[in-house]
């Protein structure tokens, strides 16, 4: 059994049935129901003692609707724990319930948002990967501009490192109530000071009626899942909410091992307070998710229009299998150079602890509120990166015996110069003698990455006068990373799903290969550490039922400290008849040491105007930035802070209806840093300067009871205005347009309820690079499923893709100012899932 497999989900699972079972007991007769609340933190407020025990299917579906109306209480963004109705807010915040992120059906924790009007994601790469763009701010990978939250606390401070990104340290699971997720507005002057988007995960919290659930789901790819949870009364004032899930899955492109394996765990303790509340809750997480790499496509007009490359399906195919499963890499220098195993299983998946406080009290005029979290992951990247497109067996041995043929010293160990050679597949050692065979070399990455991370997000607030309340708000982070690279590690291998490794030796005794591998590891051995303290004072003022404004200011510093062995290069074994890891890097033992601070003023002036009850108008200015993360300030890099100035102007409006969320805004960007990882494992950093603008809709319309027809999307131009060669060229990955439209229907009867529901969704054209060399063809996907609910039983049925569309997500990211397509109309991509299907059951009780 593999270490992932006894990932202890039974005893959690248990202890959970056991908290349970005591407190059925306890207060199963007695226990009087909660009323509704959107408020995340408001403690659990007792009602009529006579109402139902249980929720019934038709009220647990009008909580989910009454808690997406925009009339719902949001707190992300805000200054104070109580926050602020949504339609009153002078922000773009957009939100969903735990069932629309069922009906979302997303992938991952990114893919979730998918459903956000102004966000873009690329969640081609499996769970523990993705590329998240936010409305016109420049990105070439990974998500510097979002930042996951969990009740309010960053998971870790900078939003991006090297090979991780916030939402592969999250995964979505039945203790989740509903996401917040915040673009722009005030959140540069709170928390991290994100400038970008701010996704704040709200748990469930255990309220005076109990309940709870069980759940499995199966599905394409060998999906089998199980879910859990339960929320209830402890004793007086004590509230107890826990859950988590256990899940495997070959996936849907099939790598002949588990491509997904793992679970969560997690518990909420609440304690009402006479005037506040305390909740410490804690999370462990054990997953292993396999990296999706980019495959070859082909094109006959410059990337307008994809096929798929011979041998690989475009919608399932992987390259994995179990014949590259296990590699092996030389990492040290030595006659019989040292080794290492990578497994690809380890992909790109997480190993976590987090544990969380969020404490509220008021003191007459004076509120206090603390939200603290600390964190401690192991974050591996085992996976294949792709960058050059397939050639011929024979195109590969001709390049072989030029490159041995031009050096002298192989000439002169040998004797003879090179005029061909021989291949055989490394399992099993059988000879391919087809010369037309395509092979492909790729980039065997191994990189651990081992995180800590304590927070404290502390503010204080005092009504000054009617309608005035000023914020004193301090954030302190301490975090570290400690990272070891291997990357390069160039394996030849044939070209299609389940791809065989290939061994090559030319005909005068030079050794192409060994173990398919034709290129040794480039070493980088990183540890940093950061420091991050900032305050905030800020001041919100309701001049008069109609006139609400706010303003903020935050000063920030960032240190960082620690050191870092770049590596070197050389002949590992010295022999110069084995070019498979002549040039290769590897560590010295050499600690290149880092110090360096940085500080920023931030700050967000907003205005709110209610017309009437039914429509809200705001303007909003802020000023922001992002330090360089870890990695980059540590390594040297980056060693300047980003500049970003936002303008936004909405208008929200609901009713019964309908509601419609408005907001057009521009964006400037000055020194913004974009760092990009070629295929040997080295990197180029550029400093860059851009401008956006757009506007952003959310909304829906309710024309019959039940029938419901959401909408949302946006259109945005975001161009880089620095004066270099990329003047005037739209930013990467962004599509300008991209839009999706949501209907659903819902019947009540005596059995129960019913909704069925889809999703078409619209990704415009975009170029994978900043010379907008490689375009990536706009596409439409489609989505449904159905729910029935049988009063405690519910049957769900989802399907994403079905129309089976090619549509590609990210290019060739290893390459710089080419467009990638070779002579024969082959290039590389990543591409989003084939059709697949989700069926599940669960219990509620």
């Amino acid at each position: 059994m593999s270490p992932i497999r006894s990932f202890k989900v039974l005893p959690v699972c248990l202890a959970v049935a056991a908290l349970a079972t005591m407190a059925q007991s306890a207060h199963a007769q007695t226990a009087p129901a909660v009323a509704v609340t959107t408020d995340a933190t408001a403690a659990p407020a007792a009602t009529d003692a006579s109402a139902p025990a249980k929720a019934t299917a038709a009220s647990r579906a009008q909580a989910a609707d009454d808690k997406n109306t925009l009339n719902a209480v949001v707190v992300t963004g805000t200054a104070r724990n109580t926050g602020q109705k949504k339609l009153a807010t002078s922000f773009s915040v957009s939100t969903a319930s735990e069932e629309q992120i069922k009906e979302a059906a997303p992938s991952s924790t990114a893919d979730l948002l998918k459903i956000v009007p102004g966000i873009h994601v690329e969640t081609s790469g499996g769970i523990g990967n993705a590329n998240i763009e936010v409305r016109g701010f420049p990105t070439n990978s990974d998500a510097p501009y979002v930042t996951m939250q969990l009740d309010g606390v960053p998971l870790y401070p900078a939003s991006t490192l090297f090979f991780v990104e916030n939402s592969a340290l999250f995964r979505l699971d039945s203790t989740v109530e509903r996401v917040e997720v915040l673009r722009g507005g005030p959140a540069t002057i709170w928390s991290n000071g994100q400038a970008g988007a701010t996704v704040n995960f709200i748990q469930k919290r255990g309220t005076d009626t109990p309940e709870g659930s069980i759940g499995y789901t199966t599905g394409t790819g060998g999906l089998q899942r199980f879910d859990m949870y339960y929320g209830g009364k402890l004793s007086d004032n004590w509230y107890v909410s826990g859950g988590g899930f256990f899940r495997t899955s070959t996936g849907v492109r099939d790598t002949q091992y588990p491509a997904d394996e793992g679970g969560q765990a997690s518990i909420n303790l609440t304690r009402k307070l006479d005037g506040g509340e305390l909740s410490v809750w804690g999370r462990v997480t054990r997953d292993k998710n396999v990296f999706y790499t980019g495959i070859p496509y082909t094109t006959n007009d410059n990337g307008d229009t994809i096929n798929g490359y011979p041998g690989i399906d475009p919608r399932t195919g992987a390259l994995q299998g179990n014949a590259t499963r296990i590699v092996n890499i030389q990492t040290t220098p030595g006659a019989t150079p040292g080794n290492m195993n990578i497994d690809m299983m380890d992909g790109r998946g997480v190993s976590s602890s987090m544990f969380g406080i969020d404490f509220n009290q008021k003191f007459g005029k004076w509120s206090l509120s603390n939200k603290a979290g600390y964190m401690s992951a192991s974050t591996p990247t085992h996976a294949m990166f792709t960058s050059a497109t397939p050639v011929t067996l024979g195109s590969y041995i001709s390049s072989a015996v030029g490159s041995a043929n031009g050096n002298a010293a192989v000439l002169a160990a040998a004797g003879k110069a090179a005029t061909g050679g021989t291949a055989s597949y490394v399992a099993g050692g059988a000879a391919i003698t087809d010369m037309n065979t395509p092979v492909i070399r790729v980039g065997m990455w191994n990189v651990d990455m081992d995180l800590k991370a304590f927070t404290n997000d502390a503010r204080l607030s005092r009504e000054i006068f009617d309608g005035n309340t000023l914020t004193f708000g301090m954030y302190n982070a301490s975090y570290s990373a400690n990272t070891l690279w291997y990357l390069g590690n160039n394996m030849l291998m044939t070209a299609q799903t389940h791809a065989q490794p290939v061994n090559v030796a030319l005909n005068n005794g030079v050794t192409v290969t060994r173990l398919g591998v034709d290129s040794g590891a480039g070493g980088l051995d990183g540890r940093f550490n950061g420091q991050n303290n900032a305050f905030t004072l800020a001041d919100e003022w309701q001049v008069n039922k109609q006139l609400r404004l706010d303003a903020g200011v935050r000063w920030e510093q960032q240190r960082v400290t620690g050191g870092f062995d770049g590596g070197t290069s050389g002949d590992l074994d010295g022999n110069p008849l084995t070019t498979y890891n002549n040039n290769s890097g590897y560590l010295t033992g050499n600690f290149k040491t880092t110090d360096v601070t940085f500080n920023k003023t931030s700050a967000t002036l907003g205005a709110a105007y209610l017309i009437n009850d039914n429509l809200n108008t705001f303007v909003r200015l802020n000023t922001g930035g992002r330090f360089p993360n870890l990695n980059e300030a540590g390594i040297g890099n980056v060693r300047v802070v980003e500049d970003t100035k936002q303008y936004e102007i909405g208008v929200k409006a609901a009713d019964k209806n309908y509601s419609l969320f408005l907001t057009a805004f521009h964006n400037v960007f000055v020194g913004q840093t974009q760092t990009t990882t070629l295929a040997d494992g080295s990197q180029i950093t550029t400093q860059l300067g851009s401008s956006a603008k757009g506007v952003e809709f959310e909304g829906s319309f309710r024309p019959l009871p039940g029938l419901e027809l959401g909408f949302g999307g946006v259109w945005s131009e975001g161009r880089f205005n620095d004066g270099s060669a990329l003047d005037g060229k739209l930013v990467a990955r962004q599509p300008q347009f991209q839009a999706r439209f949501s209907p659903s229907y819902r019947f009540d009867n005596d059995w129960g309820s019913a909704k069925v529901f889809a999703t078409v969704a619209y990704i415009g054209k975009r170029f994978s690079d900043n010379a907008n060399l490689q375009p990536l063809p706009a596409y439409t996907t489609l989505d449904a499923g159905v729910v029935f609910d049988l009063n405690d039983l519910e049957f769900r049925i989802t399907g994403t893709n079905l129309t089976d569309v090619v549509g590609l997500t990210e290019g060739n990211a290893r390459a710089i100012g080419s467009s990638g397509v070779n002579d024969q109309g082959v290039f590389m991509a990543r591409a989003i899932n084939g059709r697949a299907f989700q069926v599940s059951v669960t219990k509620h009780f």
